[in-house]
């Protein structure tokens, strides 16, 4: 009777914990339901920069939620080292909400809305890991050996902006700094939106003048993002640099630019050129390796879109980058073109 009775409660116990790990793989349904497929896809660019891993996937979170009541039914979380990137799960028939969201960490969410709601920081992004995500409706049909499962393909989108620079061009002839060396130390990004929402949909005006979701205001931080910044160390005479460097910013849509003020407020993002210059026989003044910077304005920035720059130097900038002034001195102000994303969008400074 005792052999029996510990037997018994041996088979309940691995019962037990054969349905926890069941559950933990994969809900238990009841009623109708149906296999999802579902594929990840990008938008081809035209241009692709050498030795970049913009399009790389290492993870990637799918949400299905039910579409008439908006909430979650179902989600997955999975790591890739290559592709094709698709996941499979099963869920309840009838009309859903996918979200894919790609490199991202593992995110809760129980409704649509807390979704749309839900902020990425600028730091859950690194240069082979730049979150993404898209969404999908799909209609998932009972499963049958004649149905198959659903498939569904979604797009997904960067929630980062690139600003890349292509090329620098030092053009001193004729000047009093003519015969001057050149050195490209670094790039930076200042006034930097931190946040984004997972959705891809804009911040709210209360969101982006929080001072908190800023990174580099005014000034660089302390011990500021690898995205923000790129220690370059290239050098360059009168001939143009063939730069090649992006950063990462994820979108600022404020179109109010203020330079002055004791305080921080929401602004344009900038682009900052910290070179090192040594005079040329012509200079008035001797001087070796003196710092100066030079501080661009960028557009309203949007995700998933690249801002091309080449700028051309023809003067000293600034000694200093702990204010927010501009690089303008009364010379032509820069060329903006806007494209999408598959051609880029090229901006061209002359100074």
């Amino acid at each position: 009777m005792k052999k029996n009775l510990l037997w018994a409660a041996f088979t309940l116990l691995a019962a037990a914990s054969c349905q926890k790990n069941q559950i933990n793989e994969e809900p238990v349904w009841e009623g109708p339901s149906g296999q999802l497929e579902v594929r990840i896809s990008q938008p081809e660019t035209k241009v692709a920069d050498t030795g970049m891993t913009e399009n790389k996937i290492q993870t990637l979170q799918i949400f299905v939620f039910d579409k008439p009541s908006e909430k979650l039914e179902t989600d997955r979380y999975v790591s890739f080292t290559q592709g094709p990137y698709t996941l499979s799960l099963t869920a309840h028939t009838g009309p859903k909400v996918l979200y894919a969201i790609v490199n991202a960490p593992r995110l809760k969410f129980a409704t649509i809305n807390s979704l749309k709601a839900g902020l990425s920081d600028l730091s859950e992004n690194d240069v082979n890991k730049l979150v993404m995500s898209g969404y999908k409706n799909a209609t998932v049909v009972e499963y049958s050996q004649s149905s198959g499962a659903t498939e569904c393909l979604i797009e997904v989108k960067k929630l980062v902006a690139a600003i890349h620079l292509v090329s620098v061009k030092a053009d001193f002839a004729n000047t009093s700094l003519e015969g001057s060396t050149f050195k490209l130390k670094e790039i930076y990004a200042k006034n930097v939106v931190g946040k984004a929402h997972y959705s891809g949909e804009a911040l709210t005006d209360t969101e982006r003048r929080t001072a908190a979701n800023w990174y580099n205001p005014l000034k660089l931080d302390s011990s500021p993002l690898t995205l923000t910044r790129d220690l370059c160390n290239l050098e360059t005479a009168a001939a143009q640099l063939s730069a090649n460097r992006s950063l990462y910013v994820y979108p600022n849509a404020t179109t109010a630019d203020p330079e002055s003020g004791t305080g921080f407020t929401a602004r344009h993002t900038r682009l900052v050129l910290h070179a090192v210059i040594s005079s040329g026989p012509n200079s008035p003044t001797s001087f070796t390796n003196k710092d100066y910077y030079y501080t661009f304005d960028l557009p309203v920035l949007e995700g998933n879109k690249k801002y091309e720059v080449s700028v051309t130097i023809t003067m000293l900038g600034k000694t200093d980058d702990n204010d927010d002034s501009k690089t303008t001195s009364g010379q032509a102000q820069p060329t903006i073109t806007i494209t999408e994303w598959e051609e880029h969008v090229d901006l061209n400074y002359d100074f």
